[in-house]
């Protein structure tokens, strides 16, 4: 699995949680979203800076 591709399923994972949020427990999905969206941040963040993929690294992650 490429590193592109981790990034774009923790971005999935994050839009569920902003689904959950409009019925869930306030509190809760904040805290989930939040960790998602660091997560996703972070995964893009970390290939870029290691050229490990190269999509991600020309600041086209997702294309």
């Amino acid at each position: 699995m490429k590193t592109g591709q981790r990034v774009t399923n923790a971005l999935r994972v994050t839009l569920v949680g902003q689904i959950l949020f409009k019925g869930g427990d306030h509190a809760a999905v904040v805290e989930c979203f939040a960790l998602q969206q660091g997560a996703a941040v972070t995964g893009g963040a970390m290939a870029g800076q290691l050229g490990t993929d190269s999509a991600v690294a020309r600041g086209r992650a997702g294309r």
